[in-house]
């Protein structure tokens, strides 16, 4: 399952566990494309998928965007325990998504 977050919960989210955040924008098709095989992934396997969409998040605005600097979408950032392990950006096929989430585990 893919939940929706917002970037005033991102520490408490990221904080135990591994996640990865899915930073999308409605009107990306890439993140259209990425979003039905995180779906797949997410039911396959256990792991978290945050999604941040930038204009709900207004990470347009570099004050809410000081952490990740989002400069494009779809991005993957994928955490362990809290600590930042990948950042990704573009499209992935459903491969190069499991070999990202490989390297949370």
């Amino acid at each position: 399952m893919i939940r929706d977050i917002k970037v005033s919960n991102i520490e408490k989210e990221i904080a135990e566990g591994s996640k990865i955040i899915y930073v999308s924008a409605t009107w990306c098709g890439q993140c259209k494309m990425n979003k039905r095989s995180l779906e797949q992934i997410s039911e396959e396997r256990n792991i978290d998928i945050l999604e941040l969409d930038v204009d709900k998040n207004n990470l347009w605005i570099d004050d809410n965007n000081e952490r990740f600097q989002i400069k494009s979408v779809p991005t993957f950032i994928g955490f362990k325990d809290g600590e930042e392990m990948f950042i990704e950006r573009g499209f992935k096929t459903k491969s190069q998504l499991d070999e990202m989430i490989n390297e949370l585990n």
